[in-house]
């Protein structure tokens, strides 16, 4: 009777168990997830094995006829050899056994197994794990062997002269506990994960302190200011309450490896987080976490962990304090542009007119060059015929006289000659400015020629920079001297943190390097060198590859970079020194490279599309660079 008494128990407690293998189903139907329903298969498995454990028993059923005692007390013997293993199963040692297994495969999955790269599901990646860690297995293995041997000697007092044959009877036992309590602890820590994430999801919302999470933003100012280095800055998603719990907990250090694989197969729909509550802004340590963007937090936190980001870079300069920061809706910042804009279009009418002015200059040149030439030309024809001429009669001149016949010359040949080389040197000298007046003709015209070419690619350009008010712009920030920073923002999706850092560390160095207006370098060095810099810095500090803003100019500055330099052209940005920017690109690329090379400067500052490669290109040439194609940018 105490038998199927037991019997009824579990046979009860299977089909309540049923409950699992049915909800892994549903979850497995609704996500169409493999390791769901695997998980169904498996504890559908395991329930069949707990309803009817006959069908995994060797041994067969003896019926009795006779009503004797001792035929009924055979017939319970041979029931109890039917249910051994069902009840050996179920025996205290074994569900301890059980539990031991169980805890420490829970404490694996959650601290000790990595997944398994090479794979994408998490049962192969689990099992593989396990088998990889050796030494775990043989922990596995022997304790809990050791726990059953002393049971049997101080428990069940068994000799040991049998201690080892009943060991090895419990062997198929004990393998399939461990088979069976290695998918129950991969099913059991998906259930803890999840129950996990619920608990600790809500309790960071009611109860941050108690996480030591701070959520003030005067506090979170306080907690960064005392920090050597910039935060590690994550962007959370409120919508993605799985990856915002696998933030928190690895920047806790909590937990690592198998276990994120398991949580990222939770299903959202079982993860219950009240939508807008959890915190806009919240630290932990030294990790900042960005849910949305609050423009309040924003300009009142950022200039801090942008001075450390900078400051982590460049490390051996002083660096200003925080400047003010105001943030503009990409309307207001579009409107600020036209009118930056209309600026540059001003600044490049100031450089066309300029060119008009050299223009007339050069052409007025021109026409005093072939004005002189003609009269040079004139000079030496007039000059060689009166030379002749003078010569001539010099020689020829004098009288016959009348009583001998002799003739008198009035002047000697080397007077005639030297007269004669009196004119030669004249003309000689007409020549030279002759050839002078070529060679300024030469010049001017080239000049004039250039400047003509300037001047229709300077209307090209006022045509390319006046469109450029209905392009995307690359950057959406300006600094204003002397304090303050303008940056766009509009958008609360944390994933605009990264663009918005990297947009404030542009600025920020500007900020940084400000020292006058008079004082500032060509806007081609101004916004090369800046951006080079930040993208550097925001590289070493949030590992984000910028290569957004300036891209044409960057890439010309880098390549100065492999022969000048980053200290060199640290030292030039800083101080705005031209004289030694000057001097180390003509040390560097020869002779008057500079001033030679400064018309291609001045133009890359305005055209920042493929219609400025082939200026790009012909400095990328002098500079010995690689050519810049658009696919390339």
């Amino acid at each position: 009777m105490k038998i199927l008494n037991v019997m009824k128990k579990h046979h009860i407690f299977g089909f309540v168990s049923l409950v699992f293998p049915i909800f892994f189903l549903y979850l497995a139907i609704n996500f169409k997830d493999l390791f769901l329903f695997i998980c169904f298969l498996v504890t559908l498995l395991i329930t069949t094995l707990i309803i009817f454990p006959s069908l995994f028993s060797s041994r067969s059923v003896v019926t009795i006829k006779s009503g004797s005692v001792r035929s009924q007390k055979t017939k319970n013997k041979k029931h109890f050899h039917k249910y051994k293993f069902y009840t050996s199963l179920f025996s205290p040692i074994t569900l301890f056994i059980f539990v031991i297994i169980t805890s420490v495969f829970i404490y694996l999955i959650f601290n000790k197994l990595e997944p398994d790269s090479h794979s994408h599901s998490i049962l192969t990646s689990y099992y593989r794990s396990l088998i990889a860690t050796h030494n775990l297995q043989i922990t596995i293995l022997l304790f809990p062997l050791i726990i059953l041997s002393l049971y049997y000697l101080l428990i069940l007092k068994v000799h040991v002269n049998r201690l080892f044959k009943q060991v090895l009877l419990y062997i198929p036992t004990y393998i399939l506990i461990v088979l069976i309590s290695s998918m129950f602890s991969l099913y059991l820590a998906f259930l803890l994960a999840t129950f996990h994430i619920n608990i600790y999801l809500n309790g960071l919302v009611a109860f941050p302190s108690l996480y030591g999470i701070v959520t003030s933003k005067d506090d979170i100012f306080k907690n960064i200011t005392k920090l050597n280095k910039p935060p590690v800055i994550y962007a959370v998603s409120e919508n993605s309450n799985k990856n915002l719990y696998l933030n928190i907990i690895s920047s806790k250090d909590q937990q690592r490896g198998l276990i994120n694989q398991i949580v990222e197969k939770i299903p959202s729909t079982l993860i219950f987080l009240p939508k807008g509550k959890l915190h806009s802004l919240f630290l932990i340590e030294r990790k900042l976490f960005i849910s949305r963007l609050n423009k309040e937090e924003i300009e009142y936190i950022s200039p801090l962990i942008t001075k450390l980001i900078v400051r982590n870079y460049i490390n051996k300069r002083y660096i200003k304090d925080e400047p003010k920061i105001s943030l503009m809706n990409r309307q207001e910042y579009l409107s600020y542009r036209e009118e930056q804009i209309n600026k540059q279009l001003g600044e490049i009418d100031d450089y066309i007119e300029t060119t008009i002015d050299a223009i007339n200059f050069y052409s007025n040149n021109v026409s005093i060059d072939n004005r002189n030439i003609s009269l040079a030309e004139s000079e030496i024809s007039r000059s060689i015929v009166q030379r002749d001429a003078s010569y001539e009669y010099c020689i020829n001149a004098g009288y016959k006289s009348y009583f001998t016949g002799t003739f008198y010359h009035l002047y000697s040949k080397e007077e005639c000659d030297s007269s004669k080389n009196e004119w030669d040197n004249y003309i000689a000298k007409v020549d030279n400015n002759l050839n002078q007046y070529r060679n300024e003709l030469t010049y001017d015209q080239n000049k004039l020629d250039e400047f003509s070419s300037y001047k229709t690619e300077w209307d090209n350009f006022r045509i390319l920079v006046e469109s450029q008010k209905d392009n995307t712009p690359y950057e959406l920030g300006v600094f204003i001297p002397k304090k303050t920073i303008k940056i766009a923002l509009d958008s609360i999706d944390p994933s605009a943190i990264s663009d918005y850092l990297s947009t404030l560390t542009h600025e920020y160095f500007h900020y940084a390097s400000y020292v006058s207006e008079e004082r500032q370098l060509l806007p081609f060095f101004e916004e090369g060198l800046t951006e080079f810099f930040s993208r550097r810095t925001i590289n070493k500090s949030m590992d984000i590859q910028n290569n957004v803003g300036y891209p044409i100019i960057t890439r010309i500055i880098e390549e100065m970079s492999k022969k000048i330099s980053e200290k060199d052209l640290e030292d030039v940005y800083f101080t705005k020194n031209e004289e030694k920017l000057e001097y180390l690109l003509d040390k560097t690329y020869g002779k008057k490279f500079y001033e030679d090379s400064k018309y291609y400067f001045v133009a890359l500052y305005y055209i920042q599309t493929v219609e400025g490669l082939e200026f790009a290109n012909n400095l990328m040439f002098k500079i010995g660079g690689d050519e810049i194609t658009e696919e390339s940018l």
